[in-house]
Formats: C-alpha cells, sequence, structure tokens
C-alpha cells in the first residue's frame, strides 16, 4: 500500500514536521509520496531529498532568534518586505538539491496563483523556486514568477495538501496539520517575536543605563501599552483564513490519519523555539501510531 505524506503550512510551527518524520521513521513506515505547502514545502523537500533528519533536526536546533531576524531582514521590494535572496540560498544549503528529478521520494508542492487564486501544484523543474514560491506569504515575501504565473504562499488555498498527495498515487494518507488556532491574546504590545527584539535591547549597556537611573530617582515605571501591531493584524489575518481552509480540506478529503501537534502557544515567526515544537509533535505521533496497534521498530 502506497503511503503519502501531507505536510500543512504553519510558519515556524511547520519545525514539527521533524517531530512527525521522526516517528514515522522509528516505526519503519515507508513514504511513498509527499506533498507540502509553505513551510511544509520546505521540510518536504529536504526530507524528499535523502537528508538525514538528525541533520535537519540539528539545524533547526542552532537557528536563533538573531538569526531568523537576519534572514528576514526587510528589503522593501514594491511587491513585498522581504526580497528572498538569503531565504533562496539557505533553501539550497538545507535542501542540497536543485531539482525535482534529484529527489529520493517524489514530492509536490502546492502553491497559489495570485492572478486567479487557482492552486498550482509543481512537481517539476527548479526546486528551490518551488519551496521559494510555496512560502511566499503575501505582503512578508514577495511572490515568486514561474513561467506566466505569479506565485505565492500554498497555505493560502492548500494549507494541508492530502489531495495533492492522493493526486500522485497514494492509497494511504498521513496529513500534518501545525496551523494553530486564530484564538489568542493580541492586544498585548510586543507579543512572541517582537520580545525577543526587546529583550536584545534590554542588554544594550546605554539601556541598562537609563533604567538603573529612573530606579536611584523611583521613577514609576509605564504601564504596558495595549495596541495590536501590524504584525499582529497581519499575522492574525493569515491564520484566520489558513485555518478556516484547513478546516474544510480536512472534512472533504479526509486524511486516514491526522497529526495535529498541541503547538497553540507557539507563533509563526517563532523558529527559535525548535527543539520544543519538534519533541511536542513526536510524543503526539507516537501516540496516535500507538493508537493504530502499529508495531515499532
Amino acid at each position: 500500500m502506497k503511503i503519502g505524506l501531507a505536510l500543512g503550512s504553519g510558519g515556524a510551527r511547520g519545525i514539527a514536521h521533524l517531530g512527525v518524520l521522526k516517528a514515522i521513521e522509528e516505526y519503519g513506515l515507508k513514504i511513498d509520496y509527499v506533498s507540502g505547502s509553505s513551510m511544509g514545502a520546505f521540510v518536504g523537500a529536504a526530507y524528499a531529498a535523502g537528508s538525514p533528519l538528525s541533520r535537519l533536526e540539528g539545524i533547526a536546533l542552532k537557528t536563533t532568534w538573531q538569526f531568523a531576524v537576519k534572514m528576514f531582514m526587510p528589503s522593501f521590494s514594491k511587491s513585498g518586505i522581504v526580497a528572498g535572496k538569503r531565504i533562496s540560498e539557505y533553501l539550497y544549503e538545507v535542501i542540497g538539491v536543485r531539482t525535482f528529478n534529484d529527489l529520493d521520494i517524489p514530492l509536490s508542492i502546492d502553491t497559489t496563483d495570485l492572478e486567479t487564486g487557482e492552486k498550482i501544484t509543481l512537481t517539476e523543474g527548479d526546486l528551490i523556486q518551488a519551496v521559494r514560491a510555496s512560502i511566499a506569504v503575501p505582503l512578508i515575501l514577495t511572490p515568486k514568477i514561474i513561467g506566466d504565473k505569479v506565485l505565492v504562499d500554498g497555505g493560502l488555498v492548500s494549507p494541508i495538501p492530502v489531495q495533492t498527495v492522493r493526486e500522485m498515487g497514494a492509497k494511504f494518507i498521513i496529513a500534518v496539520d501545525v496551523m494553530a488556532s486564530p484564538v489568542k491574546r493580541i492586544t498585548e504590545k510586543g507579543n512572541g517575536f517582537i520580545n525577543r527584539i526587546k529583550e536584545s535591547v534590554k542588554q544594550n549597556t546605554l539601556f541598562q543605563t537609563i533604567a538603573k537611573e529612573n530606579d536611584k530617582h523611583n521613577l514609576p515605571n509605564k504601564a504596558p501599552e495595549k495596541s495590536v501591531s501590524i504584525a499582529d493584524v497581519l499575522s492574525q489575518t493569515i491564520a484566520i483564513g489558513h485555518t478556516k481552509v484547513a478546516e474544510y480540506q480536512i472534512l472533504m478529503e479526509k486524511p486516514d490519519i491526522l497529526i495535529k501537534p498541541d503547538i497553540k502557544d507557539y507563533s509563526s515567526y517563532e523558529f527559535h523555539k525548535g527543539k520544543e515544537l519538534i519533541d511536542n509533535a513526536y510524543e503526539k505521533t507516537i501516540q496516535l501510531l500507538e493508537q493504530w496497534g502499529l508495531p515499532r521498530q
């Protein structure tokens, strides 16, 4: 029986896919087809290229928030905040091959046609450009033009590419949902990734001197501000859209196993929390595979 693996979108939460793959390998399950969308396309491409999970996990665990800031340094292109040259170079560094023909496992990557809103599935040609297109979150990363198509984030129309891997020939499908619920507090200024930047500022010598002077003169601390940042609005808007489409996909496309790690407390920008994401997904996957009564290798 041909087994297909559908890896969904979710930004940094997509690192959890590595925990799922780790558990699947421990059970000795042979994956015949892989489909990926957005971050799932990135992880799926690296896995399909034959890169050892230990290597991919090592890369994830070494990723700091400073590195993430560097990768997403604004370039203010007319079609997005980040042009993505560094990101494309990093994709190749991690994946290790350039074309679909170089892969060990057949792979399909879902993207979205920005002009028509249709799902565009890529299965041949330049692998790095295909992944780059699938992770192109609108307004953040610039779109990728492939052929005559302007392509962006596959998660917009196919956050969990179940049907895509079924069309490849899979008869038994394992789907991984790493989307977080859009229900979260967004009114505290400086949530998540922004707090990490603030912590860096606090290490600055000048900042520490000013803070000491405030303490010396007993100056009152300013009450926490309440507001909603542009980043919050954008991330929540995307989360709501992706989540609703994902719910519909699961309902209509019915994977045989749905793995949904408990990662609601992680944002799509927290690339520095790889260990927590991987461990959580690994434990969840082991539990599900045990429920199925599958023998562990």
